[in-house]
């Protein structure tokens, strides 16, 4: 295969420069460019690893955008749905420290494990402390 067949970045990934990210087209995840390689081969397994390889070469050359978690500033708030990203209304947000915890999933079984690992708390009728677990998440 020629590098003129071979896939481009722009076949599976566009930039989003206003809030620095990039998204799969065909997942709607945004996927930071330092992880572009696993998601490609997790999630497009089918492509040959030498188009992914391009691809991830492709992506780390773009400038406009942040590289990983540690250089993203998480919004705290927006006012309309990000370019791209498939709308979810059955969120739940963690309300343990909503001072300081914006955590969302869409699976209380999610949510509960985030309790354990980042608040070291379990839900009602276990061990966990004495607000209900229906008290500790707001639908979205």
């Amino acid at each position: 295969m020629t590098s003129r067949e071979m896939t481009s970045a722009l076949d599976y990934f566009t930039r989003l420069p206003k809030h620095r990210v990039v998204l799969c087209k065909i997942c709607h995840y945004y996927v930071w460019p330092d992880n572009d390689r696993t998601h490609l081969r997790e999630k497009h397994s089918r492509l040959p690893k030498a188009e992914r390889a391009l691809i991830c070469d492709q992506v780390q050359a773009w400038q406009e955008v942040s590289h990983s978690h540690e250089h993203f500033e998480v919004p705290q708030a927006v006012n309309e749905p990000l370019h791209g990203l498939r709308l979810f209304r059955d969120g739940k947000q963690c309300r343990l420290a909503p001072e300081k915890c914006a955590f969302v999933r869409r699976s209380m079984d999610s949510l509960k494990k985030h309790w354990r690992a980042v608040h070291e708390w379990t839900a009602a009728g276990r061990r966990g402390g004495s607000r209900t677990a229906a008290s500790l998440h707001v639908s979205l």
